[in-house]
């Protein structure tokens, strides 16, 4: 019986703490995508090129 509560109470933690860095990383993500916007709108066209030879290169 203690060996499946230790196996249960170590599940838990993984999942949670799983959770708990998922969601740091979304935020972070998010954030990242508003600086990334804000940039885009400030620049003008010629810097945006960068990302358009990417996704070139990606359709190749």
């Amino acid at each position: 019986m203690i060996d499946y509560t230790m196996i249960f109470v170590s599940v838990v933690l993984f999942a949670l703490l799983t959770f708990l860095w998922w969601d740091k990383t979304r935020i972070l993500k998010v954030e990242n995508d508003r600086k990334r916007l804000a940039r885009n709108l400030s620049w003008t066209g010629k810097q945006h090129m960068p990302s358009v030879t990417g996704k070139r290169s990606l359709s190749l």
